[in-house]
């Protein structure tokens, strides 16, 4: 049983508990993006079966956020909470190789809050746009 009482159950915590940080942080990664993209296709109205919905896909996680934040399916809170997660993540990636198995426990500790903590709130994410009418935004997208 979580000790964090979460609303939502994925396996993070089970890479935890394993020692498993890295996992947890590309997981939880995936978790985010995921959402995201769902998120903004349902708001748009789009599948990913539509070319219209490829511009949507490849922008980045922070614009896709800010579009979220923006008609307010993503607070400010929630979305000060991915991108925390995200420049910790961002750090790791972007040396010549991940230093990470050099971090402390405390660190490692640290650094799988923020993954599920950013998780979670993509799961919310997911939970509210899935209560959105299918129609929410009828804006004319343009053609691919």
């Amino acid at each position: 049983m979580s000790t964090r009482k979460r609303q939502h159950r994925d396996i993070l915590e089970d890479l935890e508990k394993e020692g498993k940080t890295l996992e947890v942080v590309l997981l939880a990664w995936g978790i985010i993006e995921m959402h995201c993209n769902n998120a903004l296709l349902r708001v748009f109205g789009l599948s990913t079966q539509n070319t219209k919905s490829r511009w949507l896909i490849d922008l980045g996680v922070s614009t896709k956020l800010r579009l979220l934040n923006l008609i307010e399916l993503v607070s400010d809170n929630e979305f000060s909470v991915i991108q925390q997660f995200k420049r910790k993540r961002d750090g790791l990636a972007h040396r010549d190789g991940l230093f990470f198995p050099n971090y402390s426990q405390e660190a490692k500790r640290t650094l799988t809050e923020m993954a599920i903590a950013a998780a979670d709130v993509a799961h919310d994410l997911n939970d509210r746009a899935l209560k959105l009418p299918t129609s929410y935004v009828r804006y004319h997208l343009p053609e691919a």
